[in-house]
């Protein structure tokens, strides 16, 4: 429900939701669904601009991912933080982010 009221351009809806869903997976240990929901976390509250939440919760996704060495999440992980401080005005550290992400496409050749 959360990812989907994100996509329908409620945030505030998609936060409720996805907080909802990020406790049961705490519950049940699952960290892989844990990373997703920090990600989609970190989309909404992007969207209302939130930006400091959104870096914590796409820095929580990129701790769980690189644990499981998850490429493709990483790549994701990488390009969203680098979005993310483009919207900070820190561009260096967003070129190192993309930077990263690409490394890892290439590295990986094609994911699709």
């Amino acid at each position: 429900m959360g990812v989907l009221f994100e996509h329908l351009g409620k945030p505030k809806l998609s936060i409720e939701y996805l907080t909802q869903a990020l406790q049961t997976f705490i519950e049940f240990k699952d960290s892989v669904k844990m990373a997703k929901a920090f990600t989609n976390l970190g989309n909404s509250y992007l969207d209302i601009n939130d930006l400091h939440s959104a870096q914590s919760y796409y820095r929580k996704a990129l701790v769980i991912d690189s644990l499981y060495q998850d490429t493709i999440s990483l790549i994701t992980d990488y390009n969203n933080l680098g979005y993310l401080y483009t919207r900070f005005n820190q561009h260096k550290l967003a070129k190192a982010f993309f930077t990263k992400s690409f490394q890892l496409i290439g590295e990986e050749g094609n994911l699709y």
